[in-house]
């Protein structure tokens, strides 16, 4: 791991990135965590951490997966959501999709 913070912006993406796992951790059991993306090969700025986190479940059954993405409430934040509705119109048309946003106050 300690090969691919070789660089501040790689130790602060992964730090916030922890953080935010740590933070999860607190309120779901967690068996495992992996990491992989573009944030595990050379590539001198990676957008971000791809973890794939493994819950503990009580049914050895279940088959589902959510897909979730942090991201800082700010211009950066909605950058992001720009280009996934641009990659959500390139993947499956326009007008065959719709994004909504749930707001939620702490």
């Amino acid at each position: 791991m300690i090969k691919y913070l070789n660089t501040p912006y790689r130790q602060h993406i992964w730090d916030k990135s922890k953080a935010i796992i740590e933070k999860v951790s607190q309120v779901i059991e967690i068996d495992s965590v992996v990491v992989l993306g573009s944030f595990v090969t050379e590539k001198e700025r990676p957008a971000d951490v791809d973890f794939i986190v493994m819950i503990k479940t009580k049914d050895t059954e279940e088959n589902w997966s959510t897909d979730i993405q942090f991201v800082p409430n700010n211009k950066h934040g909605d950058d992001i959501i720009e280009d996934a509705k641009k990659w959500m119109e390139e993947k499956y048309g326009k007008g065959n999709y719709e994004v909504f946003e749930l707001r939620y106050k702490n």
